[in-house]
Formats: structure tokens, C-alpha cells, sequence
């Protein structure tokens, strides 16, 4: 009877039968498991007894009686087939151990709806509070790949069952630890591919109903887990798959998921924390798994950019093409455009890119810059990535991407007919030199962010430069005097004389700009000299 239920969902049903069935176990699992090994005594005795008793009185008899041996016969084949059905029963355990139990044709019979459809009014209507924990405990434990899957189909209105209260009582909201281990359970690796795929519609349809949002534990235990199954799955293209959008929906990023696609919207996302960057000095397992996911996330990104390029028509420019592969699809722009929250994050998006090692293919890069430049703002982008210049504080980062970034960024903007911020483009290409020199390691794309520099400075007028940037210039000119470094001294020589030109615009406009003499006198020195 321990198997039998009166609910007919199969979520309902499984943990009728679990909590019915530890319940038992406490009396009625000892009681029927001591029952083989109480009977074999009897039995036995049983048997010795009638085989005494045929030897002693029965065939002493002359002419023994046919009756009595006939009837002995019969019971000593009926007890001897007991003996052994006793036998069997205590190696079943270890025979079938994950057989169903008691089915009997007794409680067949008990199951047996009645005519007016119900079963048994005796039974509660709902289930009890600890349903939930007793269903995540089983899905957990089973390993089975058809049941895990009949069962992961109930796990969407078992997150949904609990109140709202145990969810944001505690100080990290989102999933709660019973429900996060079912999730990283049916994306592990052995579970099905249909347990995979169950799990990412689940985690998109919770966050749908506005009722999770997720919590950084769940970001950092679940993002990974759903990247590496998005691997395993026979998807040759992983820029439009299930399991990256619901990386998307994890990172809280599901408002932008409507409108671009899931590998753009996953790294506008909360996971990409734009405090931090790739560096060696955070040991920890965590941010290395961090580390990885991104860089995985951003190559499926170059990748999806590059393939498009080589075989994009004539007729197409590049772009052209990049608007068609990053952007929403027409039919999605004009609600795009309404919608605030599913702008992109330029901040964020830089941030990514900075996890690549190397700039592979900086074509590409400088086209996503572009891209990003023009669906956001050049603004945005500018101040998004003084704010990365501005947090390099270690010397055991060097971000090498950071510097491209910053090189490309400027060189975009300045071709723009509508850019105004030429200030700002100054800053960032000084502080980016600034940082260059205090690393005191030569970048190549240091000549670039120069011209960029001078260029800006000139657009925006002489008069709107600070001291500090003047002082910042001095600084770099010092480093650029320095000439043990391995890059051409045709090169050098060239950067100094666009650092000169400045300066001479600098004279030709004394009464709008002037530079102090402790800063004026060291920077003549160093140009003229190497000059």
C-alpha cells in the first residue's frame, strides 16, 4: 500500500509516496525485513518435525498408510516451497534493490477507483509544507535518466508553490540552496540532455513570472554549469542556444534577452563585474571560473563575427553585417527603442572584452567598439572605459586589451561628425598613457593613443586643458625619452615630434593657455633633447 496514492499529478504523487514511505520506515520497514528471518525457524522446525514423525510413527506402520504419506508428501512440497521463497526473499534486497514494493494483487485491487471516481476521501487534499524539501531530496538523489526526466517536468510548479516570503526573508534572495542543487544536479554531466534542456526552460519561465531574482551564489554556481552543458549539447552554433539565454536570465539580464541576442545579453549582465579585471591577484577557484566563462562567452562572440564577415554578400558593408548579427531584428527596434531597460551596457560589455588574452583579430574588436558606439552612446563608451583605466592600480595587471580598447575607441569617435566630447576622448588617451608609463612597458598601441591625444586636444581647443593633463603629458614624455626600450626609433622620433607640435600650438596661442613653468621647462628639455 506504500505505493499507492490518490494524487494524479506526478509531482503531487512522488512526494505523497516519499513522505508516506519514510514515515514508515521507522516500524513497518523493520517489522516486514525481520518477518523472513522469524519464519525460517518455524519452517524449519516444521519440516524436521513432519520428516520425524513420517520415520518414527508413520512408515513403522506395515503395510505403511497411503493416505497419511500422501497427505505428508503434499505438505512437505508446499513448506519446502515456502523455504525457498524465504530464501529469495531475504537475497531480493540485493537482487532488485530498487524494486517497487508491495505489489500485490490485494493492493491492486484496494487501487481500484470507486464509481464515484474518487479513491478514498479518508486522504488530505493537499500536501504537506514539506513537500517541497522532500521533492528537491529525491530529484537529487535519483540518477535514473527516464525518471529524472518524468520528474524534473514537476519543477517548475514546485518553485512556484512557495511563498514569496522564504524567498526574500533571508539576506540573499533568489533560488533557495534545495532548489539551486536540483538545478546544478540536472545540469550535470549525468544527467540527460532532456534534464539539461528542462532545467533551462525552467530558470527562464521562473524568471518570466517576476517572482526570482536571481543572487550572485546563484550566478556563480549555475552560469558555469549552464556553459559547460551548453557544450555538451548537439548544437553545432552556440550563439543562438537555450542554454546561453538562460545564462542571460540568471545573470538578471531576461529584459535584454527579449530584444538581442543571448551571447550580447549575457554580457551586458550583472555577472560581468565591472569592478574587477583579469589579473593574478585573486587567487580563488571562483574567479577563475569566472575568468574562463567570459572568455568562452566572448570567443563564441568573435567567433559568430567572424564567420558572418567572411560570408557577408558584396553588397553588405562590415558595418552592416555587425548591426545584423549583434542588433535586434527590425521587427524589435521600435520597442527596443521605447524600452530603457533593454539598452546595452557599454561598461559591461567592455569589461568582457577585456577577458579576451589577446586581441586575435582586432578588425573585429574594432568593429564591435564601432558597433557599440553607435547603439550607445561615444560618450558612454569613452566614459566606460576611463572608468577600467581609472580602477588599474596593481602592478600585477596588464591589460593589454584595455589599452586597444581605449586606442580604438578614440579613433572611432574622432571620425564621427557629431562628436563633441573631445575632452573626455583626451583624458581617457592620456590617463591610458599615464598608465602605460607607470607600468613602464612599452604597448603598441601607444604611438596610436598619441596621435589620438593630440588630435583630441586640438579639436577641443587649447584653452580647455587642465594642468593635470599638462602634467601628464610630462610624464609621458619622460617614459618616451627613455630609449632601452625595443620599438624603432623612427617610431619614437615621430611620437616626440607630434608631443612638439603640440607644444608649439601651445605658443601660438598664449592668451587662452599657459603652462607653468615647472612643467613647461622639463618638457622643452626632453623634447628638444631627443629631437
Amino acid at each position: 500500500m506504500v505505493g499507492w496514492s490518490r494524487f494524479t499529478k506526478a509531482s503531487e504523487k512522488l512526494i505523497d509516496i516519499r513522505t508516506r514511505w519514510t514515515s514508515s520506515e521507522r516500524f513497518l520497514g523493520p517489522t516486514i525485513e525481520a518477518l523472513p528471518q522469524l519464519l525460517v525457524i518455524p519452517v524449519l522446525l516444521f519440516i524436521a518435525g513432519l520428516l520425524d514423525t513420517l520415520f518414527s510413527s508413520v512408515l513403522q506402520i506395515s503395510p505403511p498408510p497411503k493416505t497419511i504419506l500422501f497427505a505428508s508428501g503434499i505438505s512437505l512440497l508446499f513448506i519446502s516451497a515456502v523455504a525457498v521463497l524465504l530464501c529469495y526473499t531475504l537475497a531480493q534486497r540485493s537482487l532488485n534493490p530498487s524494486g517497487p514494493p508491495f505489489r500485490t494483487t490485494v493492493s491492486r485491487l484496494l487501487r481500484r477507483p470507486s464509481p464515484d471516481g474518487l479513491q478514498n476521501r479518508d486522504f488530505p487534499d493537499t500536501l504537506s509544507e514539506k513537500a517541497p524539501s522532500i521533492y528537491h531530496e529525491v530529484m537529487q538523489e535519483t540518477h535514473d535518466d527516464d525518471t529524472l526526466n518524468q520528474a524534473a517536468a514537476a519543477l517548475y510548479n514546485i518553485i512556484q508553490s512557495l511563498g514569496v516570503w522564504p524567498r526574500y526573508g533571508g539576506p540573499n534572495p533568489g533560488l533557495l540552496g534545495q532548489e539551486r542543487l536540483t538545478f546544478l544536479h540536472l545540469l550535470s554531466p549525468e544527467a540527460s540532455i532532456r534534464s539539461n534542456r528542462t532545467a533551462v526552460q525552467v530558470i527562464s519561465r521562473i524568471q518570466d513570472s517576476n517572482r526570482i531574482r536571481y543572487s550572485p551564489t546563484d550566478m556563480s554556481e549555475l552560469v558555469p554549469v549552464l556553459l559547460q552543458a551548453a557544450k555538451r549539447a548537439p548544437i553545432t552554433d552556440l550563439w543562438e542556444s537555450s542554454f546561453i539565454r538562460a545564462m542571460a536570465v540568471v545573470a538578471n539580464a531576461a529584459v535584454i534577452t527579449k530584444h538581442y541576442p543571448p551571447v550580447m545579453s549575457f554580457l551586458s549582465s550583472e555577472y560581468i563585474d565591472n569592478q574587477h579585471l583579469p589579473s593574478d591577484s585573486d587567487p580563488s577557484a571562483e574567479y577563475a571560473v569566472r575568468t574562463k566563462t567570459i572568455s568562452s562567452v566572448v570567443e563564441i562572440l568573435f567567433t559568430k563575427l567572424s564567420r558572418s564577415l567572411a560570408d557577408r554578400p558584396k553588397s553588405m558593408t562590415e558595418d552592416e553585417v555587425v548591426d545584423q548579427v549583434l542588433s535586434p531584428p527590425q521587427g524589435n527596434r521600435r520597442e527596443t527603442a521605447v524600452s530603457p531597460a533593454a539598452t546595452m551596457n557599454a561598461g559591461k560589455i567592455i569589461a568582457a572584452l577585456l577577458y579576451l588574452p589577446l586581441p586575435q583579430n582586432v578588425s573585429v574588436l574594432t568593429l564591435i567598439i564601432r558597433w557599440l558606439v553607435r547603439t550607445t552612446s561615444p560618450f558612454g563608451v569613452i566614459r566606460a572605459t576611463q572608468a577600467h583605466v581609472d580602477a588599474i592600480t596593481g602592478h600585477d595587471v596588464w591589460p593589454t586589451v584595455l589599452f586597444f580598447v581605449a586606442s580604438i575607441a578614440g579613433r572611432v569617435c574622432l571620425t564621427l561628425d557629431s562628436f563633441r566630447e573631445h575632452v573626455a576622448l583626451a583624458e581617457l588617451c592620456i590617463s591610458s598613457l599615464v598608465k602605460i608609463a607607470d607600468f613602464h612597458q612599452f604597448h603598441p598601441q601607444l604611438p596610436s593613443l598619441v596621435s589620438t591625444a593630440v588630435a583630441a586636444l586640438r579639436q577641443a581647443g587649447r584653452e580647455r586643458t587642465t594642468p593635470e593633463m599638462t602634467r601628464d603629458l610630462v610624464v609621458v614624455g619622460k617614459f618616451l625619452e627613455d630609449d632601452t626600450w625595443r620599438w624603432s626609433g623612427k617610431q619614437r622620433f615621430a611620437v616626440l615630434a607630434e608631443l612638439q607640435s603640440l607644444k608649439e600650438d601651445d605658443r601660438q596661442q598664449p592668451r587662452n593657455f599657459s603652462i607653468p613653468e615647472e612643467i613647461q621647462t622639463p618638457l622643452d628639455e626632453h623634447i628638444v633633447h631627443h629631437i
